[in-house]
């Protein structure tokens, strides 16, 4: 019972598939932190950035697996395009409807609506 508990618990953890990406501070003196994709991009593009554009003695994090690291890099980066193009067109089409509400409310067709099917709003 205890292995079909725990074989249930494993399939249904959404982190079981996760890329982690294993880092530590320069200062910090003690385990590895991790950065799971995709709850943390934002920090896994800023460490890859780091090490893209930074010399060994003036980088702030130190990470366990480099090649790894590019690879979930490219993959945020994807992630964060598609996140900010799916909030823009959701942030579009609250607005349209907003427009439209108020075009509809301001004009004659609310009323010639509500008078053509009586409702006394």
């Amino acid at each position: 019972m205890k292995k079909i508990t725990m074989i249930t618990m494993l399939m249904f953890s959404p982190n079981i598939f996760a890329d982690v990406v294993y880092y530590y501070e320069k200062n910090y003196n003690g385990y590895y932190l991790t950065a799971k994709y995709p709850e943390d991009c934002k920090l896994i593009r800023d460490i890859h950035y780091e090490y893209e554009n930074s010399s060994y003695a003036k980088r702030r994090y130190n990470v366990k697996d480099i090649k790894l690291l590019e690879d979930v890099a490219y993959k945020c980066g994807f992630y964060l395009a598609g996140k900010v193009i799916s909030d823009g067109t959701t942030n579009t089409t609250n607005a349209i409807k907003d427009t439209s509400k108020e075009i509809y409310e301001s004009s004659g067709a609310k009323s010639l609506i509500d008078g053509l099917f009586d409702n006394d709003d």
